[in-house]
C-alpha cells in the first residue's frame, strides 16, 4: 500500500494519517495475537489472515507447475516440464 492510499484511508476515518497509522498497527497486532494464541479451524485462520492481509486468500490447492493469479485466483498459465520444456 502506497503513501496515497494510507492518505485516503485516514481521511476516510477523519483521522491524521499518523492516528490512522497507530489504529492499523493495532489492529494488525491484535488479529496477529488471535491467530497466534488460540486454535482455529482452518476456515478461521484463512478468514483472519485475509483480513490482517487486506486481500483474499487462495484456500484451493494450486496444481503444480501452474501460474495463478487475480482475484479471484485464476489459471494463468501452465509451465511446461520435463520432455516438454525440451521442445
Amino acid at each position: 500500500m502506497g503513501y496515497e492510499e494510507i492518505q485516503k484511508r485516514a481521511a476516510e476515518m477523519n483521522l491524521p494519517v499518523y492516528q490512522y497509522q497507530r489504529v492499523a498497527a493495532q489492529r494488525a497486532l491484535k488479529l496477529t495475537a488471535e491467530l497466534n494464541f488460540q486454535y482455529h479451524e482452518p476456515e478461521e485462520v484463512n478468514r483472519l489472515f485475509s483480513e490482517l492481509i487486506g486481500k483474499p486468500v487462495v484456500t484451493k490447492d494450486v496444481p503444480s507447475m501452474t501460474v495463478v493469479g487475480g482475484v479471484p485466483a485464476k489459471i494463468i498459465k501452465t509451465i511446461p516440464s520435463g520432455e516438454e520444456a525440451k521442445e
